[in-house]
Formats: structure tokens, C-alpha cells, sequence
């Protein structure tokens, strides 16, 4: 089981802060729910074991905790594969503008000979990105490596 983080009283002063660390916490729930490898279990105990050992103003506690979400979400995402919701969707959006929107567009600009129409192609891209993305969402969400989280 993976632990909480430890209580902080300053955190009523801060609402935008609250709200980040309750969404840390939310995240801590999620692993908790799914069954962890006890190696992962440690590593993502040692990245909470930074967030509480922090001291300094709550401006960089921000920032603390974003950086120990990144963490634990690659940690999780490399060693057991579950990844949080919509995690392929926006990844691929962003694969096809470049890989698929960017070369369409060049390839429709020359044969249009209309450089100006270049920029067509993005949002092609990001469609084509948007559903192959989708079908991996919904692919990880029914073979159960889906975080319901975020």
C-alpha cells in the first residue's frame, strides 16, 4: 500500500496549492486501487518521500508536486504499463500533426503549387491522431491499464 502524503496546515492559505495536492492525493488512490509490483511500489515511495521531505516556500511545493506526479506517472507507465486517461489520445494528437498533418500538407502545398495552404494539413494530422489515440485509450481502459485518474 502505497502512503499519503503527509498532512501540510498552510495548505488552506493556498487554494490553487490545495487543489494540486489533492490531486496528488487522488493519484496516490488510483495506484492504490490497481495492483502495484512491490519494486514500483518503492520507487513511487521514495518519489513521495521528496514531496513531504520538502520545506521551502509553498510557491516551489507547486512545483514539487508536479515534478513527483510527472515522476511517479512514467515510473507507473514503465514498469506496469497503466497509464492515466486520455494519456494515447493526447500523445498521438500531438505524433499526428507532425508525422501524418505536416507531410500532408507539404504534399497537397506543391501540388496545389499555393504554399499558403501548407498549414491544411495539421489538422488532418491531429484527427488522424485524435482517433488512432482514442483507440488506445479505450484498448488500455478494457484491458484494465487505465488510471481512473486526471
Amino acid at each position: 500500500m502505497i502512503p499519503s502524503l503527509k498532512d501540510r496546515p498552510t495548505l488552506d492559505q493556498h487554494p490553487k496549492l490545495q487543489a494540486a495536492y489533492q490531486k496528488a492525493q487522488l493519484l496516490i488512490d488510483a495506484l492504490n486501487a490497481k495492483d502495484i509490483p512491490l519494486e514500483t511500489e518503492m520507487s513511487i515511495r521514495e518519489e513521495i518521500q521528496k514531496i513531504d521531505a520538502y520545506t521551502g516556500p509553498e510557491k516551489g511545493l507547486a512545483k514539487v508536486l508536479r515534478k513527483g506526479q510527472r515522476t511517479i506517472l512514467a515510473i507507473v507507465r514503465k514498469e506496469t504499463g497503466l497509464v492515466s486517461k486520455g494519456f494515447y489520445r493526447t500523445l498521438w494528437m500531438s505524433l499526428g500533426m507532425t508525422v501524418f498533418g505536416l507531410p500532408l500538407g507539404m504534399a497537397y502545398a506543391i501540388a496545389m503549387n499555393n504554399f499558403g495552404l501548407f498549414a491544411i494539413g495539421l489538422p488532418i494530422g491531429m484527427g488522424i491522431g485524435i482517433a488512432v489515440g482514442s483507440g488506445m485509450d479505450s484498448k488500455a481502459a478494457k484491458d484494465g491499464k487505465q488510471l481512473e485518474w486526471g
